[in-house]
């Protein structure tokens, strides 16, 4: 687990410390019953506030934006819109994307990468692969059992 230490103490806090609050602020502030209501709509303030409290920290992370990383396919016709780009998700993020997903229209999703893994709200622990989010992987089992 990546740790952050900040500039003016000798605590250490991890990423997953600062999602776990901000989810749990979030849940009060939004209602949501649950961390997956924040990665349906409010992701990207979710994720903006992320950064926002680990902006005086010393740890390197940034968006994981399926949008300004070319991930999606973002044409002028509205049907195009959510399918993945393969050769972009290829080389940008150094993965396959899953056959389940190729071609398919998915949701918009922003996370949070520090370039080994990926975080959301509901998954503070974060994982290897971008498509192992829970984001993701309700699409790739949506698709499979249809």
């Amino acid at each position: 687990m990546a740790e952050i230490k900040t500039k003016t103490s000798t605590n250490n806090l991890s990423i997953a410390d600062i999602i776990k609050e901000v989810r749990v602020q979030f849940l009060n502030e939004y209602n949501f019953e649950d961390f997956r209501g924040i990665n349906c709509g409010y992701c990207d303030l979710f994720a903006q506030e992320v950064l926002y409290r680990t902006s005086n920290l010393l740890m390197d992370i940034s968006f994981g934006d399926m949008e300004t990383s070319n991930i999606v396919t973002l044409e002028s016709e509205e049907e195009d819109y959510g399918i993945i780009n393969v050769q972009s998700v290829k080389e940008y993020y150094k993965t396959e994307v899953p056959k389940e997903l190729k071609g398919k229209k998915i949701g918009y999703h922003i996370w949070i990468t520090d370039d080994k893994k990926h975080y959301d709200a509901e998954c503070p622990e974060g994982v290897s692969n971008m498509f192992d989010l829970p984001f993701f992987q309700r699409y790739t089992k949506e698709i499979n059992t249809n």
